[in-house]
């Protein structure tokens, strides 16, 4: 029996830079990781705003620079998940 499942990953540079071709990622596969997503823990619903199609999971590596109120320099990490 063969599985016709289909996986990609990608790194989004931010999620509003990476937006554009992660949907058009999750049009084309079942499974899409992301990386470097930048979105702090109160902005993850935003994931879900991608696909309706997709679920979305993801988690913030932002947590303890947001806590001190001021980000000095570019947002960082994240990862998350897509599954159709």
């Amino acid at each position: 029996m063969a599985c016709n499942l289909r996986i990609a990953t990608y790194n989004l540079h931010g999620f509003n830079m990476g937006l554009g071709y992660l949907s058009d990622l999750c049009d084309r596969n079942d499974i899409v990781a992301v990386q470097e997503h930048w979105l702090p823990k109160n902005k993850l619903n935003q994931l879900c705003t991608v696909n309706s199609n997709f679920s979305a999971y993801g988690i913030s590596s932002m947590d303890g620079a947001t806590e001190e109120k001021i980000i000095r320099g570019r947002p960082f990490g994240g990862v998350g998940f897509f599954v159709a």
